[in-house]
């Protein structure tokens, strides 16, 4: 009786952290890069939350962190020389 409480509570975070999500995406500016990383979080979040798998959140959130910083610098690269921009 007490694992089945346990898997219901389980699925109830899962549906927690969806509603999270929708929230966010909602409220975040329409942008595509910010909106496919918000997104892919928050599967991977629940799928680890759902298969009971052993991922840390602030894992995810430094990898997320790092992906973002790595894609900003690309995007952000001077494309002249000594980064001055007419």
């Amino acid at each position: 009786m007490i694992a089945n409480a346990f898997q219901g509570i389980k699925i109830a975070v899962g549906i927690l952290i969806f509603d999270a999500a929708i929230t966010m995406i909602k409220k975040m500016k329409k942008k595509v890069f910010p909106t496919v990383i918000m997104t892919c979080a928050s599967l991977v979040m629940m799928l680890v939350n759902i298969f009971s798998w052993k991922f840390s959140s602030i894992n995810l959130m430094l990898i997320a962190g790092v992906f973002s910083l790595i894609v900003f610098a690309v995007q952000k690269a001077p494309g002249r020389k000594g980064g001055a921009a007419k």
